[in-house]
């Protein structure tokens, strides 16, 4: 990884950071790969990933192709384009961050992963639950209960 690629990446996740980008790493000591979720940057030099500091050069996220789009995100990128010559460019780049979107082409460059098809961001259910556990504990039953009928909506 050049210095500019290093720049680029570093640049780009700081400002994915309030959105919880999953991420790819490599433990060069024992030789694996770890799945996990980047929660900060230490020194520009490392990615903090669930409490854990790990080089830059060992960390791949998972960001989403343009092309790879939902209709719904298709449409809320239109909503915000048509009002771009407004100041609304910083709209645009924020909701390219909130839905894991790689605009820079990091995918190509071999700085992130393409998770199309894995799941990475089941962002409903991640909501869902969220919600349940700032509500309380005395809520967590319906959590199976509100995963499976998130199931059953997106899949019939």
């Amino acid at each position: 990884m050049t210095q500019e690629q290093k720049i680029l990446l570093l640049k780009d996740l700081c400002a994915r950071l309030p959105y919880g980008v999953k991420c790819v790493y490599y433990d060069n000591c024992v030789y694996e790969q770890y799945d996990g979720t980047i929660t900060g940057i230490q020194n520009d030099t490392y990615f903090v990933i669930d409490g854990v500091c790990i080089d830059v050069e060992n960390v791949k996220p998972y960001l989403i192709p343009l092309s790879s789009m939902t209709e719904k995100q298709k449409k809320e990128e239109y909503e915000i384009c048509k009002y771009y010559l407004n100041g609304y460019e910083s709209k645009l780049i924020d909701f390219y961050h909130k839905n894991h979107l790689d605009y820079r082409g990091l995918i190509p460059m071999g700085l992130a992963i393409d998770p199309t098809g894995l799941n990475i961001y089941e962002k409903e259910l991640y909501d869902t639950i969220k919600n349940i556990n700032e509500i309380g504990d005395m809520y967590l039953p319906l959590v199976g209960y509100i995963t499976l009928r998130l199931y059953l909506v997106n899949n019939e």
